[in-house]
């Protein structure tokens, strides 16, 4: 026998009857343009059934005790947003979930974020629930969940304008209910996200190449370090060239003319992009003030590469005598606590960063640990420059495709230079 309690749409106000048209697929109430060839505005509800999602009640511990029903949150959807979640950080158990108003919804329900953080978007890779701050769509069989996922996808900047609140923005259900969805044929949509999905499909590839590169570069380190090793003195290893820096403001950089494709560092990583470079060679950049510490203590360090520009807030050092890709993994097991200073801003002085401590393999050892690490850095790095290019072709594909502006033939001719 169905369980009622799942096939119950939400509730609640109906919806509303204004239009607010989103920028490429979506919109509030059903446009009055006309759709390009192939493609009709159709209500989402009529092509997926809308749950909501709830918390169960904190008061009652077997609600979430030893639960193993996956439990989605706003906060979880912005870690994970674009991707097809497996494992979230909470759980609650089959009691909670049926003595509230959560939902134990199928594998491939697509959620998007509607209070708080606004238009985040994951889908279910096994039956989950979700908290009252996402909104959840189950596909029927005219509209394919993946397709549904890059709509959602391509209207980031159109929430604010489904949302209301003064301090704290809300995408209501009237307005939920409202959606339009623009869709070619569902052979279409899967001609479409065969495209999409073959470019995010090697993105994903990449980025596990470049976790996997970062984890055997610390456990060749400890495997060394196992059999010998001396403390270094970070001051007797790098030179320091902070004296290239130059902050920029953020009217310096949206006054600039040029093709803005540098990255632009921080203490925290990139943040912008600018029209020129200050640096052309690899670094370990090492936050100055800020964001300076680790939760383990170690301090926050990247690698940085190619044509950039890094301003005052990060620390930029080169090996000396030591390969700068050991000198990068070795920072990143050190702790640089005692090193801070500021009661207000934590920060690390250029002279109290000299006196740090590193833990290294003997100098004999120094040398062909760093060629190796070389060889597997390298291929992070190159790994991570193919998904800039890759991202930025899927980034400009997916609203051509979207919009109904071109087919997925001549996409498919971008895709095969790309991937």
């Amino acid at each position: 026998m169905t369980d009622s309690r799942r096939q119950t749409k939400t509730g609640g106000k109906d919806a509303v009857d204004g239009w607010i048209q989103g920028d490429l697929a979506l919109s509030v109430g059903r446009p009055p343009t006309a759709p390009p060839d192939g493609f009709v505005w159709r209500r989402l509800t009529d092509l997926a059934r809308l749950e909501s999602g709830h918390t169960p009640s904190r008061k009652i511990a077997g609600y979430w005790s030893g639960g193993d029903i996956p439990w989605i949150t706003v906060k979880e959807a912005a870690a994970h947003h674009g991707q097809v979640i497996f494992e979230t950080d909470e759980y609650i158990t089959a009691e909670g979930e049926q003595n509230s108003s959560a939902r134990l919804l199928p594998a491939n329900t697509v959620c998007l974020t509607r209070t708080g953080s606004l238009g985040f978007v994951v889908a279910m890779g096994r039956p989950m629930t979700t908290s009252q701050g996402l909104v959840n769509w189950v596909c029927g069989p005219e509209l394919d969940w993946r397709y549904l996922k890059y709509i959602l996808l391509g209207e980031s900047d159109s929430y604010n304008r489904f949302s209301w609140g003064s301090a704290h923005q809300t995408i209501y259900f009237p307005e939920v209910k409202a959606f339009h969805v623009l869709v070619p044929p569902i052979a279409e949509q899967r001609a479409i996200v065969g495209v999409l999905g073959a470019l995010d499909d090697k993105i994903e590839s990449n980025r596990r190449l470049a976790t996997t590169s970062e984890l055997l570069s610390r456990v060749l380190l400890e495997a060394v370090l196992g059999d010998s090793s001396e403390v270094v003195t970070l001051g007797e290893l790098v030179r320091f060239r902070n004296s290239e820096r130059r902050p920029l403001s953020a009217l310096q950089r949206a006054e600039m003319s040029g093709a803005r494709v540098y990255p632009y560092f921080g203490a925290t990583g990139v943040f912008d992009y600018v029209d020129d470079y200050l640096f052309d060679d690899l670094t370990a950049l090492v936050g100055e003030d800020g964001s300076v510490v680790n939760d383990d203590g170690s301090p926050v360090v990247q690698l940085a590469w190619g044509k950039y520009w890094v301003n005052n807030h990060a620390h930029v050092l080169v090996g000396e005598g030591i390969a700068t890709e050991l000198l990068y993994v070795a920072l990143k097991r050190s702790d640089v606590r005692p090193l801070v200073t500021g009661a207000v801003q934590a920060k690390i002085s250029m002279g109290n960063l000299r006196t740090l401590e590193l833990e290294l393999p003997a100098a004999v050892a120094r040398e062909a640990l760093g060629d190796e690490l070389r060889l597997i850095l390298g291929r992070m790095r190159r790994a991570v420059d193919e998904t800039v290019v890759l991202q930025q072709t899927r980034d400009a594909l997916l609203p051509e495709l979207l919009a109904g502006r071109i087919r997925v033939r001549d996409a498919e001719k971008v895709v095969e230079g790309a991937v």
